[in-house]
């Protein structure tokens, strides 16, 4: 079915279309943007006559749901601007100033008002910011009518908070912290409404934090729950994100193991979310070359090309093509990318990255055998400004250390290894102790 016509819906909404009609037009209305437009207007029009012939009359029927369901749309859409008006006005306010109003106004206790702290929260890329966002949001949860908010909606709003709290706290290495916070996050979920889909974002948070600091096998313990969870409800692009997840942590240590689940989840992934297609698509060039299958990478590298990224997706794909560009020769071109790759590492504020992209060339200096340049490493990741200005004395001294290896001429891949991991970790908080490799 195309769309529906207006006499059709004038003879649905006014219960005299058969059985038959009535299913496939109600199907297709909610389906079809244009023909819910459509309906809207229909619906004012016989409302409009009904009132004039009887002020009283109060609409029956299919007409009766669709005028509640968009009048529910209309006052949805109102609250959910009214929040961001209200969101405007306490933004540049201090965290005390933005609580003291929140306790006040009822905009604040309204659910709107909650998701948009909440995906303002996802978002945030400062983690100080987002404890100050987690701290508003509570507030503003326990200040919500119990009338009008169940005590397991209020929960799944809390733990959801939670979750994305702790996914602040693991992108700023807060490791106890954002290990706490998920598991407050899972106490919420559990006296919530028992959504599945809160359940598997927290899994998915608790297998990032497990990853970050090395602990694979867990990681991907928790991803292969959450793609149950998602199998279980027929949601197959979360199957995809899922199985994305997975091979990005793989692709390091099992790049054909990484390539199939890339593999099996391309075809999951929505034509809606070509982003997510895009990054597929990267971490199967990545899996080639490491499978030096660099045919096929430089073939499925030109259509990722094709697409304008930005952000950290722009970054990876450029880390990826430098890659590449090395493994097919051009080592003068991918050094020049490789140094951009950092450069925009630093612009983003994205420090770890920054780190371990300067110890991926690093140790490809090593590999070929050239010293000088890879001491020409150890010297920027000493010496540039901003890094220098955010890395604490530990890590200085890791590099200190890379440095008078190579002069040495005492630099193994083991070591190396162990540095990776060290820095995966601790890129922003130093050791308890500093680490053997340095002593």
């Amino acid at each position: 079915m195309r769309h529906v016509s207006k006499s059709s819906l004038g003879r649905v909404l006014g219960g005299t279309a058969g059985k038959p009609e009535t299913a496939l037009v109600s199907d297709h209305v909610f389906a079809c943007e244009t023909c819910r437009k459509l309906a809207r207007e229909v619906v004012a029009e016989i409302r409009a006559e009904m009132q004039a012939q009887r002020p009283t009359s109060r609409p029956g029927g299919p007409l009766r749901v669709l005028a509640e369901i968009f009048g529910l749309e209309h006052e949805t859409s109102i609250d959910q601007t009214l929040a961001l008006a209200e969101r405007a006005a306490m933004r540049d306010h201090t965290l005390k100033a933005q609580k003291e109003r929140a306790g006040v106004s009822r905009v604040c206790k309204s659910w709107p008002f909650v998701r948009l702290l909440i995906q303002e929260l996802r978002h945030q890329g400062s983690y100080e910011i987002a404890e100050n966002l987690g701290s508003l949001t509570a507030v503003c949860i326990q200040g919500m009518d119990p009338s009008q908010y169940s005590e397991e909606l209020r929960c799944d709003l809390s733990s959801e908070m939670w979750a994305e709290l702790a996914n602040a706290r693991r992108k700023a290495a807060e490791w106890d912290r954002a290990t706490k916070a998920i598991q407050r996050a899972d106490d919420f979920r559990e006296k919530g409404t028992g959504n599945v889909w809160l359940r598997a974002h927290c899994l998915e948070v608790r297998a990032a934090i497990f990853a970050d600091q090395g602990q694979l096998s867990e990681a991907l313990g928790q991803l292969v729950s959450c793609r149950e969870i998602y199998e279980g409800v027929e949601d197959w692009p979360g199957v995809a994100r899922s199985l994305i997840q997975s091979a990005n942590h793989l692709s390091e240590h099992d790049p054909l193991r990484a390539l199939g689940l890339t593999k099996q989840a391309l075809p999951l992934i929505p034509k809606a979310d070509p982003g997510l297609a895009n990054l597929a698509n990267l971490l199967v060039v990545e899996c080639l070359i490491e499978l030096d299958q660099i045919p096929e990478a430089a073939a499925l590298f030109g259509h990722c090309l094709e697409r304008h990224e930005t952000g950290r997706l722009r970054i990876r794909r450029d880390f990826i093509g430098a890659r590449l560009l090395h493994a097919v020769g051009y080592s003068k071109e991918a050094e020049r990318l490789h140094a951009d790759v950092v450069t925009a590492d630093l612009g983003a504020g994205l420090y770890k990255d920054a780190f371990l992209d300067l110890l991926f060339l690093f140790n490809l200096h090593i590999k070929e055998g050239d010293l000088d340049k890879a001491e020409s490493v150890c010297r920027r990741a000493l010496g540039e400004a901003e890094l220098a200005a955010f890395s604490h004395e530990q890590i200085r001294g890791v590099w200190q250390s890379l440095r008078e290896r190579v002069q040495f001429k005492a630099i193994e891949q083991d070591v190396i290894r162990k540095v990776r991991a060290y820095m995966a970790v601790h890129w922003r908080h130093p050791a308890h102790q500093s680490p053997a490799f340095v002593r």
